[in-house]
């Protein structure tokens, strides 16, 4: 997995442990997607523009 993609997933979350250990899955899921969907999309020719949302 590459480091940046690793960064994106890895973060605490202040919760309890089966509630931290969904939270991981589903995110890891949801971040995998769209590293595929990004890889796919270059592969096609798309150019895909990546965008961090800020909170707060």
């Amino acid at each position: 997995m590459p480091l940046e993609t690793f960064k994106k997933i890895t973060y605490p979350v202040s919760t309890n442990d089966s509630v931290q250990i969904m939270y991981l899955f589903f995110n890891l899921i949801t971040k995998t997607i769209q590293y595929e969907q990004k890889k796919l999309a270059a592969a096609e020719g798309n150019v895909v523009k990546e965008v961090d949302l800020k909170i707060g």
